[in-house]
């Protein structure tokens, strides 16, 4: 336990970095020079927002010192493209009305940078990095269109938790990128800063969606199209609180047994050295915010007052920190200002895993008597590999992924190959399937198989469409339940190729399956 006497103790926080930046690897069509150049200033436009992104990270864990250099970077970039912007060789109006918003966009990020120099709140410091991203996607949508245009809002890359977010695949002249875009969306730490399973294609239009998870954190959508590409780094600010806990607590703890270090400092006097005060199980957020707030015993002289702040850093998978704020006024004395700083890393994990992997692939031929089918075995590992999680129960959710509209060999929707089996999978045991194909492979510690095949073998799929060859792409996400609780631990991509061939006379469509 940590005891202070009209003091309190800080927390030293830890937070996963979260920025959004877009960025133009190539153009559509070969660009003369001044459209090269506007490419160009775009490009920097991007870059300097990613910059301001990278500041509200740093803000949040209280890293003033790298925000302000983050956001001096951005500074310079908007300097260049100032001093520059008469090279873009653009109409007298549409010159001028650039040159005001790099103006206006220099004074607000200058501005911000000496808000995060006032190491002020956090909440401010976000509020004010994310109005300057949004006036910079404004600007760049007068110079003109990044592969991935925003539908419906400019959020400048900064989102909240369960938010829908719409890009348009777009050539560099804002027309409609009429082909198949390949894309990818994922996490980039343990944070659930971005749904992957949410991902969706519009039939229609070809309009690329997502939701933001309830995490903070961050993410990415990567756009391949029209030989452009774009990287979308998403920062999400999290949600709430769980229910019982301190603002602020983080959202995305998992059940294990933490150890806790403290430090206490006094301002103007230094820190003391991080004593271990040992573990604490974590079984229900409530219940362990309480516990870390036993650890830290105030008490005060008679007329001494202190008001009491935490702030805490968000789980990145092994450890998050908390800090606690004392501000005492002292009769006849100058107020006093002490903090605790706690950093708890997991030890050992009892509930679901934070992540899986692809380890293994299979593929099967067509088996004799089918009349569709190849099969993909899969086997998945468990991550941390470094606990035992044999006997873990995972579930699995899967649904088709459009295409888009400019796709002409999609397979039908029925039957539909992107169909989840409504089983469990057993961490450690080994796969007997027993139907058609009798694949047998072994148990693995910290895997479990997984086959991915035609949900009907007794009809040809491409004899009854007419089709020579058809595709599906299916999203499968992984699951494990911890208490009611849903943990998503890994969330791929299935692309079915259905080839029309024939097997000893007979008509048949072959499935082949990569997993990704």
């Amino acid at each position: 336990m940590a005891s202070v006497h009209v003091s309190g103790y800080t927390a030293r926080v830890r937070h996963t970095k979260a920025c959004l930046y877009l960025a133009v690897v190539a153009s559509c069509c070969p660009a003369s020079a001044g459209a090269q150049k506007v490419d160009d200033a775009i490009a920097g436009l991007l870059t300097a927002r990613s910059a301001l992104i990278d500041a509200a990270v740093d803000a949040q864990f209280l890293r003033f010192g790298d925000a302000g250099a983050a956001v001096g970077s951005a500074v310079t970039v908007l300097r260049g493209l100032r001093t520059n912007a008469s090279a873009l060789a653009l109409e007298p109006a549409k010159a001028r009305k650039l040159r005001g918003s790099l103006r206006k966009l220099m004074r607000k990020t200058a501005k911000a940078k000496k808000l995060l120099g006032k190491s002020g709140k956090p909440d401010n410091q976000l509020a004010a990095l994310r109005s300057v991203a949004r006036l910079m996607s404004a600007t760049i949508a007068q110079l003109g269109h990044p592969v991935a245009d925003e539908v419906g809002a400019s959020s400048g890359g900064f989102y909240g938790p369960n938010a829908s977010a719409i890009f348009r695949i777009v050539n560099v002249d804002g027309s409609s990128c009429n082909e198949e875009p390949a894309i990818e969306i994922t996490n980039d730490g343990f944070a659930y800063a971005v749904d992957p399973g949410s991902l969706a294609v519009d039939a229609a239009t070809g309009d690329v969606s997502f939701t933001t998870g309830a995490d903070t954190g961050t993410g990415r959508l990567v756009v391949h199209a029209c030989r452009r590409e774009a990287t979308i780094r998403i920062f999400n600010s999290g949600g709430p609180a769980p229910p019982g806990t301190p603002s602020g607590f983080p959202t995305n703890l998992r059940q294990g047994v933490y150890e806790l270090f403290v430090t206490i400092c006094r301002a103007g006097q230094g820190c003391d050295p991080e004593s271990d005060l040992g573990s604490l199980d974590y079984a229900t957020a409530e219940d362990f915010a309480s516990d870390i707030d036993a650890h830290v015993q105030v008490s005060a002289s008679p007329g001494v007052t202190c008001a009491r702040s935490w702030h805490y850093t968000p789980f990145d998978g092994t450890s998050f920190a908390a800090e606690l704020t004392l501000k005492c006024s002292i009769p006849g004395a100058s107020p006093v200002t002490f903090k605790v700083k706690i950093r708890l890393t997991l030890d050992q994990l009892t509930g679901c895993p934070t992540g899986t992997r692809l380890a293994q692939s299979i593929a099967v031929p067509i088996m004799p008597g089918e009349l569709t089918g190849g099969a993909t075995a899969t086997a998945i590992a468990i991550q941390p590999e470094d606990f035992v999680w044999d006997g873990t129960k995972i579930g699995e959710d899967v649904r088709q992924l459009s295409l888009g509209p400019f796709v002409v060999d999609e397979c039908p929707p029925t039957p539909n190959l992107c169909f989840d089996s409504d089983g469990i999978f057993t961490v450690g045991d080994p796969l007997t399937e027993q139907g058609t194909h009798a694949i047998v492979q072994p148990g693995h510690t910290n895997w479990f198989w997984d086959i991915h095949q035609s949900p009907s073998s007794t009809t040809s799929l491409l004899h009854v469409t007419g089709q020579d060859h058809c595709r599906a792409r299916c999203l499968q996400t992984y699951f494990c339940m911890e208490g009611d609780v849903r943990r998503n631990v890994g969330t791929f991509t299935l692309d079915y190729t259905v080839t029309r061939s024939t097997s000893n006379g007979t008509p048949v469509s072959v499935i082949t399956v990569q997993k990704h």
